[in-house]
């Protein structure tokens, strides 16, 4: 095993496998953290699937073991080149984030594919996350190809071309409901002429008018996406929890959640998507524990 040049991070690859080892990897909290859907518990650990691929992450302690089916797909996905030491070492600055840096620890920030990110954040809008998972997975298994590794049977996210055989009524059935209108109107303007990687080379004011352009993504869906498929590490996005956080820390009082995100981007600027899912995190399993 190797070590990398990361604090107390150790990085082996092999052949359809991963081995991670150290604080600031955890398969649970990463998995919990709000920025993905499409996953479940199996045997001692979690299937993950993304894109057309999977892996299979189990952990003991503090090593995790990823069973996949690219390992430098996963690689990439799970932004293993980036040292969070230095990332937490400049959070820790802030007073009020030490229980919430402490608490999810072993979180990173996903590098997921634009059109199922894209796709599965406007099925999250005033949703919940088993509800958009079980939306999320009826669409695979009817569009999606069917895969295999190690045995396991699956089905990847469908392609644009898959998206679009589907009309707004396969989306109703799947249980997006009034959702289902901005699904196919959004797929629409992608197969006329949508490029979404054209995104990545926007300025953060023109990459938001371009998104939130497309059907059912506002402010919130927007700034999932730039965060969770761009990498963009300015963008605060602001739901319920993170609304709670506002009023308990920074400042209380009526204040929309757009003004919210604003402030938080200001205070925190590039520092900004990974304080929103250490809060996130926090937060959430602190209010439902």
């Amino acid at each position: 095993m190797l070590n990398s040049p990361f604090f107390l991070m150790i990085i082996k690859k092999e052949k359809n496998r991963l081995t991670v080892k150290g604080e600031f990897f955890s398969a649970e909290q990463i998995l919990s953290s709000g920025q993905v859907f499409r996953f479940n518990p199996y045997k001692q650990g979690y299937l993950l699937y993304a894109g057309s691929h999977i892996a299979y992450l189990c952990q003991s302690g503090d090593e995790t073991v990823i069973e996949c089916s690219d390992e430098d797909y996963f690689y990439n996905y799970f932004d293993l080149n980036t040292d969070y030491r230095k990332i937490t070492e400049k959070i820790k600055k802030y007073s009020f984030m030490q229980d919430a840096l402490n608490a999810g620890r072993g979180i990173r920030i996903l590098r997921q594919e634009r059109l199922e990110t894209l796709i599965s954040f406007i099925i999250s809008a005033n949703n919940n996350i088993k509800r958009i998972s079980n939306i999320i997975q009826k669409i695979c298994l009817a569009l999606g190809e069917k895969k295999e590794f190690n045995g396991i049977i699956y089905n990847a996210f469908p392609t644009l071309p898959q998206l679009s055989s589907a009309d707004t009524g396969f989306f109703i059935n799947a249980g997006a409901g009034y959702r289902a209108a901005y699904l196919t109107k959004t797929i629409s303007a992608l197969n006329n002429g949508f490029d979404l990687n054209l995104i990545a080379d926007m300025d953060l004011s023109e990459a938001r008018k371009s998104l939130m352009s497309l059907s059912g993504i506002g402010r919130k869906v927007c700034d999932c996406i730039l965060l969770f498929s761009y990498y963009r590490q300015n963008v605060f996005p602001v739901d319920t929890w993170i609304e709670k956080v506002y009023n308990d820390y920074i400042e209380c009082g009526d204040i929309c959640r757009n003004k919210i995100a604003d402030n938080f981007e200001k205070m925190f600027g590039n520092l900004s998507g990974y304080i929103q899912q250490y809060l996130f995190y926090y937060k959430r399993n602190k209010q439902e524990g």
